[in-house]
């Protein structure tokens, strides 16, 4: 799936503008990363992007076609922010959840959806929660939860709002070894909110950096990841210093990674 945006405008009520001529392409199986500073508009963003919010000025294109929520919805797989349960579903419960377009409101999940729902939980590493209660998980674990939610349908793009939240260093790090996957061999698209710079450096093909200006307008910077997460970039955006590293693994490949000096 093919997602752009043009001239994304968007303000709260009596608000100056969060957004500002929000711009950018994502072609099909490639992985977007959205940086920048808390309170900046990122889950904001993301959710112009959906058509949860509306654009004051702008659009949002789904392969050249006109974003619209209930025809597009089932092709994408959302994953917000973990927050905690109030209900006690079970985990099994609430992935399936993710299914509620395809099944409809008066019918039974059916023994594919049923298995649809184990072998996510098992691409997720947390088929031993499938009857835990939600309410009874740490944020980590919800968090992987969520994001079974979320590629339970097969979608062909996901949007997912910090994954990295909650998670210990292992799981953060398995985590972005999944969105490679599903990117490379499931041929998925991702747009993903961080707060990691060095995470989006592994694996992102394209980056977009919100900001302020020094007048306190937002601004962004959009292009290949390589091009907007550089040294001075993140001087400008994120008011640290920081230096650009090479790392090579075990197997040889390399890969840039970034560390920060206050």
């Amino acid at each position: 799936m093919e997602v752009e945006v043009r001239n994304g405008h968007f303000g709260y009520f009596r608000q100056e503008d969060i957004l500002t001529d929000i711009s950018f392409r994502l072609p099909s199986a490639q992985i977007l990363t959205i940086l920048g500073q808390n309170g900046i508009g990122k889950t904001t963003l993301l959710k112009c992007l959906l058509g949860i919010l509306p654009w004051q000025k702008g659009r949002t294109l789904i392969d050249s076609e006109e974003m619209n929520y209930k025809k597009h919805i089932n092709r994408i797989g959302y994953v917000p922010q973990a927050y905690r349960f109030v209900f006690p579903y079970s985990v099994e419960e609430t992935v399936m959840m993710g299914l509620a377009g395809k099944i409809g409101a008066f019918s039974l999940p059916t023994g594919k959806d049923k298995e649809q729902v184990r072998s996510v939980l098992a691409e997720m590493g947390i088929a031993h929660l499938q009857k835990r209660l939600c309410s009874q998980l740490s944020g980590g674990q919800l968090q992987l939860v969520f994001m079974a939610r979320g590629l339970v349908k097969n979608p062909e793009l996901m949007i997912l709002d910090e994954p990295e939240s909650h998670l210990d260093y292992k799981n953060q790090i398995l985590v972005l070894k999944m969105l490679e996957r599903l990117t490379r061999v499931r041929g998925i698209s991702c747009i993903i909110n961080t707060h990691h710079p060095d995470h989006a450096l592994r694996i992102s093909d394209v980056t977009l950096m919100q900001g302020r200006n020094a007048s306190g307008e937002a601004t962004s910077l959009f292009g290949p990841t390589a091009d907007i997460i550089t040294e001075d970039n993140i001087k400008r955006f994120f008011e640290v210093e920081s230096k650009i590293i090479t790392i090579e693994r075990s197997d040889h490949t390399k890969f840039n990674t970034l560390v920060v000096t206050l």
